[in-house]
């Protein structure tokens, strides 16, 4: 009997939800002098939030490592095994103050999470939090 599988390859050219709030998350350490990092957990699709109940669930969370028992939640990832397009449930005040009707996204392409997350990081609300989670830490 022949093989009647084609020759497979890895998704090399895309880079997963994941990944880059792995990146990004090393990126805010670097960005604080090494005082809040972004970290990004796997959620049991049971403990997801509403809608989100996707094969891959992740939360994205800053922290300190001076605060060991805090963390602030900025958003949930949620995908299939095709990766994209992918749902996201943002921060209820980051939402409102992107102009966001609702916390829950959908996003199409690497491409457009970057740039909502671009947008993210830039409000007064990231501000304000990574600001105060480094004052706490002195």
């Amino acid at each position: 009997m022949d093989n009647l599988w084609p020759s497979f390859k890895a998704a090399e050219n895309i880079t997963t939800p994941k990944e880059i709030l792995e990146k990004q998350g090393q990126y805010l350490l670097e960005s604080t002098d090494g005082i809040v990092y972004g970290i990004v957990e796997e959620v049991n699709k049971h403990f997801a939030p509403t809608g989100m109940a996707n094969a891959f669930v992740y939360r994205f969370s800053i922290k300190s490592k001076f605060l060991d028992s805090y963390s602030y939640v900025l958003l949930y990832v949620s995908h299939d095994i095709t990766i994209y397009p992918f749902k996201t449930k943002l921060d209820e005040r980051i939402a409102s103050e992107l102009g966001i009707k609702g916390v829950m996204l959908s996003v199409n392409s690497e491409k457009e999470f970057l740039s909502l997350l671009s947008k993210m990081f830039n409000t007064n609300r990231v501000q304000v939090i990574v600001g105060s989670i480094m004052k706490l830490s002195k």
